[in-house]
């Protein structure tokens, strides 16, 4: 009789996490490439670049969506944006918890790390709220949409359908869009660009600041005639989230205001200028939607669209980048420094060593992948185009954020620069932090005292 043990190495949740979401790209590229998806043939890498994108909520495209997909094909995009937009592994574990089943602790605390959740609520009770939250919105948004997207298609079916297209590709925060031209055929509809911009932002800042938006919402309401109503109360977090996203985008929004006032928003009256303006601040950072041609833009606008798209969106979202909370921690860390604080104080707390040391890290790791992508890209890709750097900065940046953003260059990509931009793309939609994380599982900390010694700096 064998009385050996069996020992199996534990795997790592986020590992699981990451190979839910390349199986899911493979199997939407086998699915786009039937002939079923297609009226026009492509390439299979084609096919798995628009999946990539997809699934990692981006928008870049190499083809033209409305002109090559049918509506099976299309209708095989949604589902990739939302599946990749709330994650597979998410929707598992909802269905798994509604079948009966228990999860495991340290699965219970990779998603919590993964929304970037750390509340009393039970996970079983945020991923519920994270599914009822997304479904809500897009329907919400679907219905005010409807009526718009009907006027130009004059078709029922066409119209619900590209209303229900366009309201989960924004607040997946995708990019993708049923027309040629993205929505620069909607510069001019107000109602189409608040919405998408509202659903944006709502994608974009976090499941757990919009839980506590909506529990201090329901809050006041309930007790609204009460005299002493219970205050409206947020956690550090979405302190920081929502004023760095009120920041970004004033800030987005004024500057390319001014910049473009006289290039690509001419022609428009002012208040079509300032909608513009604010929805391409909005967009850059996280969604990828255009109404505007982004290869018409002054340089001096691309270079602070690279910015925005670098920072992205707040963790726990849909959106990539390196999140607005580090934008924001780096930025008070070198006011602080400027005043001589040794600590990192934000709305009376202080900020722990460990969490800017993350923050840092996280910013290191992304401007090193960026610059050594962009670099790859340049090499193996020697596009015939003005400003070939700014131009391939660009479009790695849309990837990296998951943005989808293009200044044109995507379709004119080799099957290598195809395949840098898909890792990029996943890279951004998963963080950096999370494929550092998957590598170093099972690895042991040695602590080791070493003497201190100073070295110059700068």
């Amino acid at each position: 009789m064998n009385n050996y043990k069996k020992y199996t190495l534990p795997v790592n949740p986020v590992f699981k996490i990451i190979f839910s979401f390349v199986i899911l790209i493979v199997a939407g590229a086998f699915i786009l490439s039937m002939p079923v998806s297609l009226v026009k043939e492509i390439k299979f890498i084609d096919a798995l670049f628009i999946s990539t994108s997809a699934v990692c909520v981006t928008g870049l495209v190499t083809v033209d969506v409305p002109g090559v997909f049918s509506h099976f094909g299309q209708f095989i995009i949604a589902v990739l944006i939302q599946l990749g937009g709330l994650g597979v592994m998410t929707i598992s574990v909802t269905f798994a918890f509604l079948l009966g089943r228990k999860l495991s602790v340290r699965w219970q605390f990779a998603l919590m790390d993964l929304y970037s959740v750390h509340s009393k609520l039970s996970i079983k009770s945020i991923l519920l709220r994270i599914l009822i939250y997304s479904f809500t919105v897009e329907m919400i948004a679907a219905a005010v949409l409807f009526p718009e997207f009907y006027a130009v298609r004059g078709n029922f079916a066409h119209g619900l359908w590209d209303a229900v297209f366009h309201s989960i590709s924004a607040f997946c925060n995708a990019g993708f869009s049923l027309y040629s031209d993205n929505l620069i055929g909607f510069s001019h509809n107000k109602l189409v660009l608040s919405v998408i911009s509202a659903e944006i932002i709502f994608g974009g800042i976090g499941f757990f600041v919009m839980s506590e938006i909506v529990h201090n919402i329901y809050l006041f309401w309930k007790y609204r005639k009460v005299k002493n109503h219970p205050q409206i109360i947020l956690s550090l977090h979405s302190k920081i989230v929502l004023t760095a996203t009120l920041f970004l985008i004033i800030l987005g929004t004024a500057v390319f205001f001014v910049l473009e006032r006289g290039n690509s928003l001419t022609g428009m009256v002012i208040s079509d200028k300032l909608l513009n303006a604010f929805f391409q601040s909005v967009t850059c950072r996280t969604a990828g939607f255009n109404s505007v041609d982004i290869s018409i833009l002054r340089e001096t606008s691309l270079f602070l669209m690279v910015g925005l798209m670098f920072i992205g969106g707040s963790p726990g979202s849909i959106a990539g980048g390196v999140k607005t909370t580090t934008f924001w921690i780096i930025l008070s860390l070198i006011y602080s420094k400027f005043k001589g604080v040794t600590d990192l104080v934000l709305w009376k707390r202080t900020i722990d060593k460990e969490t800017i040391e993350k923050a840092m890290t996280l910013l290191i790791l992304a401007l090193f992948f960026v610059s050594l992508s962009t670099f790859f890209l340049i090499y193996f890709d020697a596009f015939k185009i003005k400003n070939l750097f700014l131009a391939s900065l660009f479009e790695i940046t849309s990837a990296f954020g998951t943005v989808g953003l293009s200044v044109g260059i995507t379709p004119q990509m080799t099957v290598v620069g195809k395949i840098i931009t898909c890792i990029v793309m996943l890279t951004g939609r998963l963080g950096p932090l999370t494929l550092f994380a998957s590598l170093t599982f099972n690895q042991k900390t040695v602590n080791l005292k070493y003497p201190k010694e100073n070295i110059m700096v700068g």
